[in-house]
Order: structure tokens, then sequence, then C-alpha cells
């Protein structure tokens, strides 16, 4: 039975570092005998299976389970790998009964990492600030249903899967060299430095908006504003280059530790491994200020030139390509024009070739001809035939003379 590591979430946990790194070095993985199937793939994590295993519905969705339980069965069943890795963290939604069944067949390892609530909680408001229209503070995103009780999420797992599960904290002090894709692949997979220094590791995809791109996505959101990926991804940009971390209030930190520290002791009791323990930073975040219209103004117009350079990057992409195509189209016609004269001198050689050959078959034949006329003269002189022209000649000339 092959085991199976079954890398279930949380979010916010740097599951998409995790996920791109494993999608990127497939080959190399195979090589240590860890094998990323592809079945269930999108955007290189196994969200079709988690999709489908998350249905509320069952016994409605049961087609596409069973073609998606063979096809995996079937692809992973073609490698000689014994350890095969799903990843998805829309997986922490599912009921784990479900997902145990689904994989029955493999020996499986549940793989979790969890953030502490706060730092959680801020990294998820950030997030759906930046994704979609939300335009509620962090208390109100606090207060419509934030929830993770630590303790009720993994009992549920743990009697799932016999409480057979590894669990590691989402903190610099606790990861392997302080970060979640090395400690993935080191504490969890057992890779050696030596295979480790032949993958591409991938670093942090979704970066956090900075305190001021939040006030001014919060305002952008406000008015209604088209999302896209250019604000999105351009935002990120932004945040990167310049702006201070958003932290979140000292009070509603407070509120969140307070709710979840009894949760927080009993994993730290039964669940963590090797001395792990919660870290609680201090924050002491201040209200957030809101944009002036001036800074909306001054970052919108950053926005919109970051756009028209994405399009001045793309029609300048489209004009390379086009020029690609045309010399592609010119070297094709060129080496079209060079294989025709090849072929016309090729059959050239063969026209003449075979003209040579008959030549030589005539000068054969008429040669066989001559042979065979001579032989037959040479045989009839010696049975006594006629006499040789020369003597018929002579014959002739001394008639005259008479």
């Amino acid at each position: 039975m092959k085991r199976l590591f079954l890398h279930f979430g949380r979010h916010k946990c740097g599951t998409t570092s995790i996920q791109k790194t494993l999608y990127q070095n497939r080959n190399k993985l195979l090589e240590s005998g860890y094998y990323y199937p592809v079945t269930g793939i999108r955007v290189a994590a196994h969200h079709e299976i988690a999709e489908a295993l998350g249905n509320k519905n069952p016994s409605a969705n049961e087609n596409v389970l069973e073609k998606l339980y063979l096809e995996l069965k079937s692809e992973t069943q073609l490698t000689n790998c014994r350890n095969v890795i799903i990843s998805s963290e829309q997986l922490q939604g599912c009921n784990p009964s479900v997902v145990a069944d689904f994989f029955k067949d493999f020996d499986v390892v549940p793989v979790c990492y969890l953030r502490e609530q706060a730092a959680y909680l801020r990294s998820s408001y950030l997030q759906k600030v930046h994704a979609t229209n939300y335009v509620g503070s962090i208390e109100q995103f606090y207060q419509e249903g934030f929830f993770t009780d630590y303790r009720v999420f993994l009992e549920r797992w743990q009697a799932a899967f016999s409480n057979n599960i590894s669990v590691r904290l989402f903190d610099r002090d606790s990861l392997t060299d302080g970060d979640v894709v090395r400690d993935f692949l080191i504490a969890i997979l057992g890779l050696t430095s030596e295979e480790l220094d032949n993958l591409e590791l991938l670093s942090d995809e979704n970066p956090s908006l900075s305190r001021e791109m939040l006030a001014f996505k919060l305002e952008y959101n406000a008015r209604d504003l088209p999302n896209n990926g250019t604000v999105y991804f351009g935002l990120g940009k932004l945040s990167k280059a310049h702006g201070s971390k958003y932290e979140i209030p000292q009070e509603i930190t407070q509120t969140v530790r307070d709710q979840y520290c009894e949760s927080n002791s009993w994993v730290e009791e039964n669940v963590l491994t090797n001395g792990q323990r919660f870290s609680y930073p201090l924050y002491e975040g201040e209200p957030l200020e809101h944009v002036s219209e001036a800074q909306f103004d001054g970052i919108l117009e950053d926005l919109n030139a970051m756009r028209e350079r994405e399009k001045a990057e793309e029609r300048e992409r489209e004009k390379k390509a086009r020029q690609l195509a045309r010399q592609q189209v010119r070297a094709a016609k060129r080496q079209a024009e060079k294989e025709e004269r090849q072929r016309k001198r090729q059959k050239h050689r063969q026209t003449e070739q075979l003209k040579e050959k008959m030549r030589a078959e005539e000068r054969e034949r008429r040669a066989k001809i001559k042979e065979e006329k001579e032989a037959r003269r040479l045989e009839r002189e010696k049975a006594g035939g006629a006499p040789r022209l020369r003597d018929r000649v002579a014959s002739a000339f001394q008639r005259r003379t008479k």
C-alpha cells in the first residue's frame, strides 16, 4: 500500500508556495521517491478533488468522485513511487470521514499547518479586502463568523484517521529554517539537504496589503470600482515596494487570544510535537486612518500607470510575437524552398542514374549479342562449315584474273 501525504491546509499558511513548489518539481521529486499526481489538479493544487469531496450532496456527486478515484488510482499505480502527495487547503472544509473513505486504498498521513488565530485573522481580513469588494472593518470581519477553534477542527480529523495526523505551526520560530516550504519538504516528507539542493523552491505568491494599500482598497471598494487582475497584483506590488505593515488593534488581538487560549493549550499538549508552542507576538496596531482624496488619487494614478505599462508591455509582447511568427514563416518558406531544391536535385540524380543504368544495360546487351555471333561463327568453322570471308574473296579474285 502506498503512503499518501494529505496536505489539507490550513488557509493562509503558505499553501500556495508549497503547492507551486511541489508542482514545479514533480519530476525531481519523482527521482526522490515522491509522486505529485496530476489528477484533480487546478492551479498546481488538487482543488478539483477537494471540491468534489466537499459537495454537500454526495449522492449527486458520486459520478465525479468515482471518476476522480479511478483516475487517481490508475495514475498512482503507474509509478513505482511508494509516496504520493495530495495538497489542497480546500480539504479543511470537507468532512474528514468522507475524505478518509475516498483515500481508503492508501496509507494516509494527514498534514496540517496552524497559524496563531490573531495572525490568521489579520491575514484572512487582508485577503478578503484585497480580493473582493469587502468594505467592513476587521472588527466586523471578526464578528461576522471568524471561527478557528483548532481543538474542534483537529478532533474531527483525528477521529477519521485514528489520531494519525501531523500538525505543524506556521511560525518562523517553529518552521525549519524559518520557511514553510523547506519545513514541508524536510520535516514532513523527510528529504535530505542534497535532495533539497536539486529543487527550485518558490517563495510567497500572495503578498499582503500594506497599511496604506489597505486603506486605499477599502475606499476603492466603497466606491464600487471594478476589481481586476491589475488592481489585485498592482496593489500587491505597491505594498511590497513601499508602505508599512498593517497590525490589528491590540484590543481585538487580546479578544481573539482569550477566546482560543484553552483550545490552543489542548493542541499544544495533545497534538503538537517536538516542543512546538504557539507564539503570541505583541500587536500594537492603531486604528486605520481613512485615505485622503489626494492619496487615493495618487495611488489610483499609480495603478493606472501600471495598467498602461502592462498594456504597453503586452503590445510589445504581441509585436515581438508577430515578428517571431513572420520570422518563423520566412524560415519555414526558406526551408521548404531548400527542401524543394534538394528534392529536384535528388530527382535529377536519380534520373541520370537511371539513364546511365539503361545505357550500361544496352552496351551489355550489344556486347552479349556480338559475343553470341562470334561464338556461332567459331562453332561453324570448327565444324568445317563455310570458308572464311578471306578465302571467299581470294577465290573470287582468282576467277576474275583468269
